[in-house]
């Protein structure tokens, strides 16, 4: 009991690491890149949506270096249908969410076919150093496109300035020590959360007798998508929406591409035929769902006339009845049930 009570006080400074570490290195990199001239919607698409995916990339990396490698295969795979299904659910039940045109346009239909590729990279079962190379020339080719891709328009731009601004990353430039200061304590904090959590979830594994993929499929899926759901609900908060909705694509893209890339560079992922039978398809089916869900009711020309919200309370309910659906799926395959 001594030894549970130990690691589960572990588990919890593990999230709030990777939480605080993921925010000050958002904050930081944010004001560094403002300060440097970027554009605000530079900083969305890439610092804020990367930035958020930091804890899933340091659980990724210590996980494959402890040896578990399926871990965070299942990290990724919750964490993606968690910020579909439930992150979005939760925010749409909450406030109309709006979907912007080149997301719709873009973004979303990028997602699906990284998703399709991840899972056919995975037939063979396993993801090695191989198809690593594969999934990071993946990343590089969308980073690419959103720094060379078609501009968004001005309002776009715009609602991406105004949500900055009003964020701790957009706040009064600190100096610039300050600021690599807090960039370079984000990583300390999140390397050192997301050892010990990864350390505290495989001791929980083993207990309750969960392989690590079914821990890393829910409790560290959840854990590191705390910066994603903090996110969504200041951005809809704010009536800022489209935000939530591109983080969390960009987000679910950079875990799949970079995330399982550098994790299977550094050692094999093996994937089960049961987990690209149930989970995959899951995370493929929550991620072509979103398409139609998104897709405007009054057509692309409602958007040019004025905001359309595409994800309404119904909408919010649906998703997260698919989120209830994978996590039972899990337990009842696991026997928890």
């Amino acid at each position: 009991m001594p030894d549970t009570l130990t690691q589960l006080l572990l588990f919890a400074l593990g999230i709030l690491g990777l939480y605080y570490g993921a925010e000050w290195l958002v904050r930081g990199a944010g004001r560094l890149a403002r300060g440097w001239g970027v554009s605000s919607l530079t900083i969305g698409l890439t610092v804020v949506a990367f930035g958020t995916s930091a804890p899933e990339l340091a659980v990724g990396v210590f996980s494959a270096v402890n040896g578990e490698p399926e871990l965070a295969l299942g990290n990724v795979v919750g964490s993606n249908v968690m910020n579909i299904a439930l992150i979005l659910g939760l925010t749409a039940l909450l406030l109309p969410v709006e979907v912007g045109a080149g997301v719709i346009r873009r973004e979303i239909p990028v997602m699906i076919l990284v998703t399709l590729a991840t899972a056919l990279f995975a037939l063979d079962g396993s993801i090695g150093p191989g198809d690593a190379l594969l999934l990071l020339a993946l990343f590089a080719a969308y980073f690419w496109v959103v720094f060379r891709g078609p501009r968004r328009g001005r309002q776009e731009e715009s609602e991406y300035d105004e949500f900055v601004q009003g964020s701790d990353a957009g706040g009064p430039p600190a100096t610039v020590w300050v600021n690599l200061g807090l960039v370079l304590i984000g990583i300390v904090v999140m390397i050192v959360g997301a050892r010990i959590l990864v350390a505290a979830a495989i001791f929980f594994a083993r207990r309750l007798g969960l392989s690590e993929m079914v821990i890393g499929l829910t409790i560290v899926a959840i854990g590191t998508s705390l910066p994603e759901l903090a996110t969504a609900l200041v951005a809809v908060w704010r009536k800022k929406s489209e935000i939530a909705v591109g983080n969390i694509v960009g987000s679910n893209v950079f875990n799949l591409c970079a995330i399982l890339g550098a994790t299977a560079l550094i050692a094999p992922i093996p994937v089960s035929r049961d987990v690209l039978s149930v989970e995959f398809v899951q995370m493929t089916a929550i991620s072509v769902v979103l398409l139609p869900l998104a897709w405007p009711k009054g057509g692309f020309q409602a958007i040019d006339e004025g905001p359309a919200y595409r994800l309404h309370r119904s909408e919010g309910i649906l998703l997260l009845g698919l989120y209830v659906l994978f996590a039972l799926t899990i337990f009842v395959r696991a026997g928890r049930i």
